[in-house]
């Protein structure tokens, strides 16, 4: 089975594939699971547990 998003995306913790002069991902970020993609493109530039199962939260 394969995972949407390629391999990469299914590794736990932060993934990154930033061009040259793409700014540094900060390290305050305290959200357990982010993904940040280009919005032309689709291509996702970088991600932190992408695919992790996140409890629903109450409306």
């Amino acid at each position: 089975m394969s995972t949407i998003g390629g391999d990469q995306l299914g590794s736990p913790g932060t993934q990154v594939n930033l061009g040259s002069g793409a700014p540094v991902i900060p390290k305050d970020i305290t959200a357990r699971s982010w993904i940040v993609a280009d919005a032309e493109s689709g291509d996702v530039l970088a991600a932190h547990n992408a695919h992790w199962r996140l409890p629903r939260r109450a409306p």
